[in-house]
């Protein structure tokens, strides 16, 4: 029980209440607080934003060749006069 009460005290504010931490860093960024922002846990956002949008543009590039492809191929006119 020691271990848990003192592991739970060294967590930061980005473990505990993160949309907190977004709030908070984004007013320190405004204020040009630099030296007081959370740099490894922002550096961290948004490396994972960059790696989510590339999965997102990935899987939609995937989808529009998939009905590019099957538009091209595949005889169904009945699918395409629903519009």
């Amino acid at each position: 029980m020691t271990q848990t009460i003192i592991h739970k005290s060294h967590e930061t504010l980005y473990e505990t209440d993160f949309l907190l931490w977004t709030e908070e860093t984004v007013a320190k960024l405004k204020a040009r607080d630099f030296d007081h922002v959370d740099l490894e846990n922002l550096i961290e956002e948004i490396e994972s934003l960059r790696k989510s949008d590339k999965k997102e543009i990935k899987s939609r590039l995937t989808t529009l060749l998939t009905h590019l492809l099957k538009r091209i191929y595949v005889n169904m006119p009945q699918e395409f006069n629903k519009c």
